[in-house]
Parts: structure tokens; C-alpha cells; sequence
């Protein structure tokens, strides 16, 4: 009687496995991950002169979704993992912040503050009133400095990964960030290159930026979509106190997700949720 027991016991357990795994690939293979093509690429001027690179995809006459790379990525970052799918609901559009892609450093120290500014140039540039926004890590920063700055350009936003400030990351990501920081600006004084300015500017948005404080995200008034991996790079209490902060907002914890092995859960956590929420601005 127990030998069968065992035997049926195991043959349920693998019916549910093979279940679960048809399940699992069936709902990987419902999203679509081929780039589809450009609608328009080019560059808009910022004033001091740096040409801002660009992209976009789909109708124009379709709401908005303006997407924001994480640290030193350009603006084919969500090429096969985002764009394919807000695509066909959305005028996606994507950037190359300073000092990546063929945008140009500039004349000035690489800030959040900075790159605000240039997407408003974007926005004008392209008679684009409000739009949609999702940033993950770097470009949720961005996000969240835009809104906080720019919040009537701002329809709704989806964050992930995202900080205010350098005091929601955990001990060790910070340490390391300070010291490689502090031995390229040794670097670049005894030896300057473009190169290492590049280098170090880019490492320094994650080095006493972004200078944003909680109460800062009150003003942000919109509906906000806030993912962070179980494990992430940041403070969980940090990722409580945004969410806290903000008017309207919706968590999602990607389970056994951290800062970059997030993404491993595209098709059964993000994409989905992403998805839902931005059909809101499709909604007659």
C-alpha cells in the first residue's frame, strides 16, 4: 500500500512539474521580442549645444511611453525586452542620455538634474505635451528627478530598481562605487583623458546622486507603478519609504529577483505588469 502511495505521489508531482513548465514556457512564448523598426531617429539640440540622440517607434498619434536606460546604457537598451510589446499600444520613444550612445558628454559634469532638462528639449522637440515614463535603476532615478521637476509632462511612470539618494543602497554596492570613483578621479588628475572623464562621470550618478529626499516625491502626483527585486542592491526599508511617499502608487516584488537578475522574470513578471499598467492610457 505505501510502495503505492509513493508511486502515485510521484507521478502527480511530475504531472505538475511538466504542467507548470508547459505553463511557464507557453507564457514566455505569448510576448513578442523581435525590434520592430524605427519610425524616426535623429537628435535634438540641448541648449549648451550637446546634440541629444533619439528614437521612436510606432504611431505618433498613440499615447506616449518615453524609456529611460539604466547607468552608462543607450537608448537601444529595451530593444528586445520592452519595446516590441509597448509598442503596439504605445508612440514609444527612447534616448540616449549624456555621455552614451553618440550623445556627447558635454560641457558639464554628468547629473540626473541635466538629463531632465534635455527631455524637456526632447519633449518640445517632438510637440509632445505629456507623456508615459518607465526608467529602471539609473532611469528610474531619472524618472523620479523628472517628475519631481517636470510632473505637468508626466502622464504616469513605472520605476524599477530605482534610489533617491545613495543612502538607500546596501553597504557594499556603495563602498565599491566610492573607491572605483575615487581611483578614477585620481586617474583622470594624473593622466586626463576623455575617456576617463567618461568613465568616472558616469560612475559618479551613483556617487552622491541622486540628491532627491522622500518629501520630494509628494509632488508627484500621478499614478506610479513601483517594481524592486527581493534582493536588489537597495535597502528594502528604502524601497517602503518611496512607495510611502508617493500619492498613488503600486508595489511589485519580483521574487528572488535582484538588481540585474530581475530581469530574468521579463516575460512572467515585468512585461505583465507593465502591460496592465500602461493600458491605462489607452482607455477611452
Amino acid at each position: 500500500m505505501k510502495r503505492i502511495f509513493r508511486r502515485l505521489t510521484a507521478a502527480v508531482l511530475a504531472a505538475l512539474t511538466l504542467l507548470c513548465g508547459i505553463t511557464a514556457a507557453a507564457q514566455e512564448d505569448a510576448y513578442d521580442h523581435e525590434t520592430p523598426p524605427m519610425t524616426a531617429y535623429g537628435f535634438v539640440p540641448a541648449p549648451d549645444g550637446v546634440q541629444i540622440e533619439y528614437g521612436t517607434y510606432g504611431d505618433p498619434d498613440a499615447p506616449a511611453l518615453l524609456l529611460l536606460p539604466c547607468n552608462g546604457n543607450d537608448m537601444h537598451e529595451y530593444d528586445t525586452d520592452l519595446i516590441p510589446e509597448l509598442v503596439k499600444t504605445h508612440y514609444v520613444i527612447t534616448v540616449s542620455p549624456r555621455g552614451t550612445g553618440n550623445t556627447a558628454h558635454g560641457p558639464h559634469k554628468l547629473t540626473f538634474e541635466q538629463d531632465s532638462a534635455d527631455l524637456v528639449c526632447l519633449l518640445d522637440a517632438l510637440g509632445i505635451a505629456k507623456t508615459s515614463v518607465f526608467g529602471y535603476s539609473d532611469g528610474g532615478n531619472l524618472a523620479l528627478v523628472f517628475a519631481v521637476e517636470h510632473i505637468d509632462r508626466v502622464e504616469r511612470m513605472a520605476i524599477q530598481s530605482a534610489n533617491i539618494n545613495t543612502s538607500g543602497t546596501k553597504f557594499w554596492y556603495q563602498i565599491k562605487n566610492d573607491l572605483r570613483y575615487l581611483w578614477l578621479t585620481i586617474c583622470y588628475r594624473v593622466h586626463p583623458s576623455e575617456e576617463l572623464l567618461l568613465e568616472k562621470d558616469i560612475l559618479g550618478k551613483m556617487v552622491g546622486q541622486p540628491r532627491l529626499h522622500f518629501s520630494d516625491l509628494r509632488k508627484i502626483t500621478v499614478p506610479v507603478l513601483h517594481l524592486f527585486g527581493q534582493y536588489d542592491m537597495f535597502y528594502r526599508l528604502h524601497f517602503r519609504l518611496i512607495s510611502a511617499f508617493l500619492p498613488d502608487v503600486q508595489d511589485v516584488m519580483i521574487m528572488d529577483g535582484g538588481h540585474v537578475s530581475n530581469w530574468k522574470h521579463l516575460d512572467t513578471v515585468i512585461l505583465p505588469a507593465l502591460l496592465d499598467f500602461f493600458a491605462a492610457d489607452c482607455a477611452p
